[in-house]
């Protein structure tokens, strides 16, 4: 009930905003955002998340498919910090997220999945120093 009412009083491509000032996109690209429908805002988003902070895993995804996108975009530093795929769980993407951001909590960032509007679930690394602000952006959103 929680995330609906968040929802229910928020714009609802703000979240896609506020993740776009904390990864720091061009101004260009934060001003394109804002101008977009919400579907196209998300789409934005992702052209600029791939392959640097994370992107979209289907709703349905498995720990492989995480990892997929995740691990292009992972330092040498956070890839050490990873399991080993054997060692998780089957469950949802979500879930997954959180189990991986549990063995990155040394690293400099965490891993979030926010729900999206689409059939996915949005992956992304997030710099640690701006983690709260991010969680607290995005609140109802995060999956």
């Amino acid at each position: 009930m929680r995330k609906f009412l968040g929802r229910l009083f928020s714009n609802s491509k703000a979240h896609l905003l506020s993740v776009a000032a904390i990864l720091q996109f061009p101004d260009d690209v934060q001003r394109q955002m804002r101008k977009a429908n919400d579907e196209e805002c998300e789409s934005i988003l992702l052209s600029q998340a791939e392959g640097r902070h994370g992107g979209p895993v289907d709703w349905r995804g498995t720990a492989e498919d995480v990892y997929a996108v995740v691990s292009p975009c992972l330092a040498d530093a956070e890839r050490a910090l990873m399991p080993p795929l054997s060692g998780l769980p089957a469950q949802s993407p979500a879930q997954i997220v959180a189990a991986l951001d549990a063995h990155l909590l040394q690293g400099p960032r965490a891993l979030r999945a926010l729900e999206s509007f689409g059939d996915f679930v949005i992956v992304l690394l997030v710099p640690r120093q701006k983690l709260q602000e991010f969680d607290d952006s995005v609140g109802s959103w995060l999956a």
